[in-house]
């Protein structure tokens, strides 16, 4: 558990969600399906959430239905993703969702989606904080909310830097 918690290379969440899994299920069953069934829940919620939001903006169906079957058939997010288990349709699920709460006006659930999203997957690291700050640039938020929603964002991959520092004795 610790070297998925503290990989010098990998964010810890997905292995950390495995081992939950493994848990929960006493080990019976191998890590290997559980990857493939977070997986392919992670790209069919992500299709979902990518319908509702296009639906949200443009509030024309066939438009949100063709672009969510864009994002189901794209190489390098849909399918390929789903059936080999590796982080990134979790990842995107969570960004994703953090773009919906967004849309929706929950933007505490928002900012601590990207925030999950950003120690599920390194590559999200960018989008989510870009994403985050033309947030807060066209948002009519006071400075106090600026500032705690700077704090979620930033605390989960702060707190895995601490950790880090004691962990590594460095």
């Amino acid at each position: 558990l610790t070297n998925a918690l503290f990989n010098r290379f990998h964010v810890p969440l997905y292995p950390l969600i495995i081992a939950f899994f493994n848990f929960i299920t006493f080990n019976l069953i191998p890590s290997e399906i559980i990857m493939v069934v977070i997986n392919y829940f992670s790209f069919l919620f992500g299709v979902i959430l990518i319908q509702k939001i296009i639906f949200f903006k443009t509030k024309d169906n066939s438009i949100a239905s063709f672009c969510a079957l864009l994002f189901a058939f794209w190489p390098f997010v849909g399918m390929t993703n789903s059936i080999r288990a590796v982080a990134d349709s979790p990842s995107i699920l969570l960004f994703l969702y953090g773009l919906y709460c967004l849309n929706k006006n929950m933007v505490l659930k928002g900012i601590f989606s990207f925030s999950l999203s950003i120690i599920t997957h390194k590559a999200m690291w960018p989008y989510s904080f870009l994403t985050l700050l033309l947030f807060l640039i066209f948002s009519k938020n006071d400075q106090k909310k600026l500032s705690s929603y700077l704090f979620i964002f930033f605390a989960p991959i702060f707190i895995l830097y601490v950790a880090g520092v004691f962990y590594f004795n460095s």
